[in-house]
């Protein structure tokens, strides 16, 4: 389950920073198309790529040994029953 919600922060961050960084690339061409006459926007997919990758794995890692640090006891000692 943890390992899911942390693909889920992935995937929205990931969606977040996509349209903050649209936003920014059309506003810089826009201002560069005004004083050069052609601009080309470059983007570096597979950089991209690799990177969005890199942070899943390592937000899917990290959150799923956190959960299994955290509920590894038995659920007697979890809950503060004493048997």
């Amino acid at each position: 389950m943890a390992a899911a919600e942390s693909a889920v922060a992935v995937v929205v961050g990931t969606v977040l920073a996509a349209v903050a960084t649209g936003l920014t690339a059309a506003t810089q061409h826009a201002s560069l198309a005004q004083l050069v006459a052609a601009a080309p926007t470059v983007v570096p997919w597979p950089q991209l790529l690799a990177t969005i990758a890199l942070c899943a794995l390592v937000t899917v890692a990290t959150a799923s040994v956190a959960t299994g640090r955290a509920t590894h006891r038995r659920a007697a000692e979890a809950v503060g029953v004493r048997e």
